[in-house]
């Protein structure tokens, strides 16, 4: 089933920041950009290096060394001309952290860190916006849409020992495009008002042994 005309229109219209453009955050543009998204905030302060290579889709031999913002921008004026593409080149912390989620309808997790998520979280849940949780490690992946004053990133951390996800190094190539699929699944549904969540719910993904739950945390 295609997008009808006014569901184009709602993808068109909403405003979503991607935090952070490595794995995750890398593919998610991508889907962004050929889904019709063309409001879309990026923030990233990481260079490309020769370790990127094995799964991040803005990573190159030829632009090893670039700035992954300035990578992300030629990409996206390739891939989606009308998208206008708003860019931070800086560390995401709690001195910048409103300035880059105001006016911001839906938050993109691209981190490989717990701080940068409980940041991006608290400024998520004082703006009300919802924060689309990613997570990969090794063959393994989480996914979890975090709606304001909801304690799911806590519960994440403190029960499903997801530090483990903090070592991206370590990532097989297929699975951040797998869990990247997933975030931006959740948040064209939640645009468009259809379908299911995973609100109150972690998904996991365990593609070594081909097992997929969704778990409950109500």
């Amino acid at each position: 089933m295609t997008l009808i005309i006014s569901e184009k229109e709602k993808i068109e219209n909403t405003h979503i920041a991607i935090l952070g453009l490595g794995g995750l955050g890398g593919y998610i543009l991508e889907y962004a950009l050929r889904l019709g998204f063309k409001h879309i905030s990026i923030i990233d302060y990481d260079i490309i290096e020769e370790s990127n290579l094995n799964r991040q889709i803005l990573s190159s031999e030829k632009n090893i060394g670039n700035k992954k913002i300035d990578v992300a921008i030629k990409r996206a004026e390739s891939i989606n001309s009308k998208a206008t593409i708003n860019y931070f080149h800086e560390k995401f912390d709690e001195s910048n952290s409103y300035k880059i989620l105001k006016n911001i309808d839906i938050a993109f997790d691209g981190f490989d860190n717990l701080e940068s998520r409980i940041i991006a979280v608290e400024s998520c849940e004082k703006l009300n916006i919802p924060f689309i949780y990613g997570s990969v490690y090794s063959f393994y992946g989480m996914v979890s849409t975090i709606m304001p004053k909801n304690n799911t990133l806590e519960i994440i951390y403190k029960n499903y020992n997801a530090k483990k996800y903090e070592t991206q190094n370590e990532t097989v190539s297929f699975l951040p495009p797998l869990v990247a699929s997933i975030q931006m699944s959740e948040a064209t549904k939640l645009i468009l008002g259809k379908g299911d969540i995973f609100e109150n719910k972690i998904f996991t993904i365990n593609t070594l042994e081909n097992k997929y739950n969704t778990l409950s945390i109500l």
